[in-house]
C-alpha cells in the first residue's frame, strides 16, 4: 500500500497472522528457468544532482524543525502556488509535523529518475526522517531543475515506507540488499545469521532451540536459491506495525522455479523477516480471495456509486460518516477529511469514473471489495483511484480505504 496529506496515503487495515513455515515442493510444481521480463532498471541520479538536492533537503527539514511553513513553501516550483495555493501548501506542510512530528534528521535511502508525462525529469528522492520523540516516517520527493535552481515539484509523506516492485529488485535498494542477505544465509545454513533477520517475536514464539531445529528440518531438501526476482509488494499498517508483504519467484542451482513469500516487520527503519513461505499448489487454493453472487457484487457496486455521488456533489461529511472505525486507529480524522477535500480542490469533483479492475477478499472479518478507477475531474486532470468497500453483519457496509493518484495505482 498508503497515507498521504496533500498526497498522503491510507493504508487498507487488515490482519495479518504471524507464522514462520518453510514448505516444500512437488517436482510436478517445478518449472524450468526464470522468468525476467517483469521490471525494467532504474536510473540513479547523478552525483552532482544528488549532492544539491541534499543540500537543499538540510535546508528544507531545518525550516521544518523551526516550523518556518512559509520559507519552506519557497522551496517549492512556483506552478504550484497557482495551482495548490501557498495556503494550502503551508496547511499540508503544518499537518505533515502535527501527523509525524518535527523532523529531527534524515537520511536518504533511495532516488530514481522518472520522465513526467514525458516531457520533464524529475529526481526522486524517498527518505526516512526521524522527530525528536524518536518516531519515523518515510517522505518522498520529486525535485526538478527549474532555472538553473533545483524546486520541489512533488512531496508525500507516510508513516510506512515507499516500496514497489521495480525498488524492490534494484540492488540499490535496502529491501534488496536484505533479500540478498537473506537468502545468503539461508544458502550457507548460516542458522545464527537467520536469526539474526528473523524478528524477535518469531523467535520468542518458538524459542531459540526449536526455532533453529525448524529452520534446520525444513531447509534439509533445499538447494541454493541462485536468483530470485520480486513480483509484488504490499505494504500494511496493522496495529501500528508496518509489514512489507512481497511474493518472489526463485531460481535454484537446478533452475528450478519456486513461489515465495516473505513478509518483513519495519522496525524504526530496520527490517526484519516476520514470515518466509515457499507456496505450494494447495496454498494458493486456499488464499483469502472471495467469490460473489452477481447480487452480492451488485450491493459492493452499489455502494461505490455511492461514494462518487457524493464526491461529485463535494458531500464529504456523508464519505466521512460511511468510514469504518478501524480506520481512525492508525488516520487521524481530520487528516482523513483533509485528504478528501485536498484532492476535490486540487482535482475538482470526478464528472466520468471507469472501473479498470476489482478484487474480492476477506480481512479481519469482513468480506472486502477493492475497486480501481480511472477518473476524469472537473478540472481537466485525470485521476487513479482505489476504494475498499467492506460488508459485515455487525456494521453493514463500510469504507476501509481510499487513495488517489495521478499515476496508476497497483
Amino acid at each position: 500500500m498508503k497515507i498521504r496529506s496533500g498526497h498522503l496515503y491510507l493504508f487498507v487495515l487488515l490482519s495479518f497472522v504471524i507464522t514462520l513455515l518453510l514448505y516444500g515442493c512437488d517436482d510436478k510444481d517445478r518449472k524450468k528457468g526464470l522468468n525476467k521480463e517483469l521490471t525494467e532498471g532504474t536510473i540513479s541520479a547523478d552525483s552532482v544532482v544528488i549532492k544539491s538536492a541534499e543540500k537543499k533537503l538540510e535546508q528544507f527539514y531545518k525550516l521544518l524543525q523551526e516550523s518556518d511553513y512559509k520559507t519552506c513553501v519557497e522551496f517549492f516550483k512556483e506552478e504550484l502556488f497557482t495551482t495548490v495555493g501557498k495556503e494550502s501548501l503551508v496547511k499540508a506542510l503544518e499537518q505533515r509535523n502535527s501527523a509525524m512530528g518535527k523532523p529531527d534528521n534524515f537520511k536518504v535511502i533511495y532516488d530514481y529518475i522518472d520522465l513526467f508525462q514525458d516531457k520533464d525529469t524529475v529526481y526522486y528522492f524517498i527518505i526516512r526522517v526521524f522527530n525528536s520523540m524518536g518516531g519515523m516516517c518515510y517522505e518522498k520527493f520529486g525535485i526538478e531543475n527549474v532555472g538553473k535552481d533545483y524546486v520541489i515539484g512533488r512531496y508525500e509523506y507516510s508513516p510506512a515506507p515507499y516500496v514497489d516492485e521495480k525498488m524492490a529488485n534494484d540492488g540499490r535498494s535496502e529491501i534488496n540488499q536484505f533479500l540478498n542477505r537473506f537468502y545468503a544465509g539461508m544458502n550457507s545454513k548460516d542458522y545464527d545469521k537467520i536469526m539474526k533477520l528473523t524478528d524477535q517475536s518469531i523467535i520468542e514464539k518458538f524459542g531459540k532451540e526449536n526455532f533453529i531445529e525448524i529452520i534446520k528440518d525444513k531447509l534439509e531438501g533445499y538447494l541454493k536459491i541462485s536468483d530470485f526476482i520480486v513480483r509484488s509488494v504490499k505494504v500494511e499498517i496493522v496495529s501500528g506495525i508496518i509489514y512489507v508483504e512481497m511474493s518472489i519467484d526463485v531460481e535454484d542451482s537446478e533452475k528450478s522455479v519456486f513461489k515465495e513469500s516473505i513478509v518483513l516487520i519495519d522496525r524504526l527503519g530496520t527490517y526484519y523477516v516476520a514470515n518466509y513461505n515457499r507456496l505450494t499448489e494447495d496454498d494458493k487454493a486456499n488464499s483469502d480471495e472471495v467469490v460473489l453472487t452477481d447480487e452480492q457484487y451488485g450491493k459492493f457496486k452499489k455502494e461505490v456509486g455511492l461514494f462518487y455521488e457524493n464526491l461529485s456533489s463535494n458531500n464529504v461529511e456523508a464519505i466521512m460518516s460511511k468510514f469504518d472505525n478501524s480506520v481512525f486507529q492508525n488516520t487521524d480524522y481530520g487528516l482523513m477529511k483533509d485528504y478528501i477535500l485536498t484532492r476535490i480542490n486540487k482535482y475538482g469533483t470526478p464528472s466520468n469514473t471507469e472501473k479498470t479492475k476489482h478484487i474480492t477478499r476477506s480481512a479481519n472479518g469482513f468480506v472486502v471489495v477493492d475497486f480501481y478507477f480511472t477518473v476524469a475531474n472537473s478540472k481537466s486532470v485525470v485521476t487513479y483511484e482505489k476504494i475498499s468497500i467492506a460488508y459485515s453483519q455487525q456494521t453493514d457496509f463500510k469504507i476501509l480505504g481510499y487513495e488517489y493518484s495521478e499515476k496508476p495505482i497497483k
